[in-house]
C-alpha cells in the first residue's frame, strides 16, 4: 500500500503527454510510490584535480532537508488541485486546500512549507554503475580520465548496433538469433523524430550524456528526470541537447579536468 506527499510527484511528475491514471487504491500522498520509482540516468562530473565528485554532487542530493520555505500559497495550493486532480474540479476552496495541505506544515498565513531539497536530483548513485566503462581512453574503456586523453569520436559498434536496431524496429526486419531489441515507440516516432537510419545512428553513438555537472558546481540537463525513465524534456529539447552537447561541455572543457561518468538514480 503506497501512501502519500506529494514532493517528488510534484517535481518530477510524467511529462504531461503521458496519461497516467493511479491506482485506485493509492491514498492521496505520493512519496512512497515515487521513492520507489527507478531511474537511472548518466551524469558526466567535470571536475578539476583537487576537486571530488563527491562535494559536487552533494548538493542534489534528495535526502537532504532544507529550511523550511513557501511551498503553495493557499491560492497556488487551490489551483494545483483543480488543475492535477478532475474528481477536485468542482470541489470548494476549502475542500481543495485540505486535500493538499494535509502533506504539508503550514504557517500562520496559510502558506504550504516543505523541508524537500528543491535541488533534488539523485537519492544514490555510483562511479560507471550502468554505463561502466562508457570513456574511451586509447584501448581501455573506464569511467574515469583527464579530458585531454579521452577519445570522444562516435564509437563505431554502438553505430553498427543503431542501425542494426533501426532495420528492426522502424524497418521490421526479423531478429537475427540473439538480437532482443525493443522499443516503446513506434516506428512513426523514430521516422519524425530522426528521419533516415544514419541520422539515427550517428546520434546513438555521439557521445552524449543525460546531465552534465561543471567545476563551478553547476548542473545542466537536458530535462527533468522522473519515474521509469520517463522524463520532461520535449523532442526538440532532446534533440537541441544532443545536437550541442559537444560545443557546450567537451569543445569548451579544460583538457586537464578530470571528467567522471556516474551512474545517478531518482
Amino acid at each position: 500500500m503506497f501512501t502519500h506527499s506529494f514532493e517528488l510527484w510534484d517535481a518530477n511528475r510524467m511529462p504531461r503527454s503521458f496519461d497516467l491514471r493511479m491506482p485506485t487504491t493509492l491514498t492521496h500522498s505520493f512519496e512512497l510510490w515515487e521513492r520507489n520509482r527507478m531511474s537511472h540516468f548518466t551524469v558526466a562530473v567535470f571536475h578539476k584535480a583537487d576537486q571530488d565528485v563527491e562535494t559536487l554532487l552533494a548538493p542534489y542530493d534528495e535526502n537532504i532537508q532544507v529550511e523550511p520555505y513557501v511551498k503553495y500559497t493557499r491560492q497556488q495550493a487551490i489551483a494545483y488541485v483543480r488543475q492535477q486532480y478532475e474528481h477536485m474540479a468542482d470541489k470548494s476552496d476549502d475542500e481543495c486546500y485540505a486535500y493538499l495541505a494535509e502533506d504539508y506544515k503550514v504557517d500562520t498565513d496559510g502558506n504550504l512549507l516543505s523541508t524537500y531539497n528543491p535541488r533534488s536530483k539523485w537519492d544514490w548513485w555510483s562511479e560507471g554503475g550502468r554505463w561502466d566503462g562508457m570513456l574511451r581512453v586509447g584501448k581501455e574503456k573506464v569511467n574515469s580520465a583527464r579530458v585531454a586523453d579521452i577519445d570522444f569520436t562516435p564509437d563505431p559498434q554502438e553505430y553498427a548496433a543503431a542501425l542494426r536496431y533501426w532495420d528492426v524496429i522502424v524497418e521490421h526486419q526479423e531478429k537475427l538469433p540473439g538480437e532482443d531489441f525493443f522499443s516503446m515507440y513506434n516506428e512513426q516516432y523514430y521516422r519524425d523524430y530522426y528521419g533516415d537510419r544514419e541520422t539515427y545512428a550517428r546520434y546513438m553513438s555521439q557521445f552524449s550524456t543525460y546531465a552534465v555537472v561543471t567545476p563551478d558546481g553547476e548542473w545542466h540537463e537536458k530535462g527533468s528526470m522522473g519515474w521509469w525513465g520517463f522524463s520532461s524534456e520535449t523532442p526538440d529539447e532532446a534533440k537541441d541537447w544532443d545536437e550541442h552537447y559537444r560545443e557546450h561541455f567537451l569543445d569548451t572543457a579544460d583538457p586537464d579536468w578530470i571528467l567522471t561518468i556516474v551512474d545517478c538514480h531518482i
